[in-house]
């Protein structure tokens, strides 16, 4: 359980509750997601968040799922992962 607390404190970094009440952590603590996927959800919301301001438009949760497999990172990202990385590293790794 401590490796998912520092992994929910790493990715939590860049969340905009800072600390206070947040789905995304509330959620991985009650469905009771490992480290490696609570890392790669976290990476497909970047990655949402990256081609939607490519686009300059909202690209949708299914665009984004479907382009992250098809695109080769789903792939890429289960060569790359490991326990102890962290999200900034496995983003970097990722999307360069």
């Amino acid at each position: 359980m401590k490796l998912m607390k520092k992994m929910i404190e790493d990715l939590m970094k860049e969340c905009p509750c800072k600390g206070k009440w947040c789905f995304f952590v509330e959620l991985i603590n009650h469905v009771g997601l490992n480290d490696r996927q609570i890392a790669e959800i976290r990476l497909i919301y970047d990655y949402k968040w990256i081609v939607s301001e490519r686009e300059k438009m909202d690209v949708g949760e299914k665009y984004t799922i479907d382009d992250f497999i098809a695109k080769g990172y789903a792939a890429k990202f289960a060569e790359i992962y490991k326990e102890g990385i962290t999200h900034d590293e496995l983003k970097k790794r990722l999307f360069g």
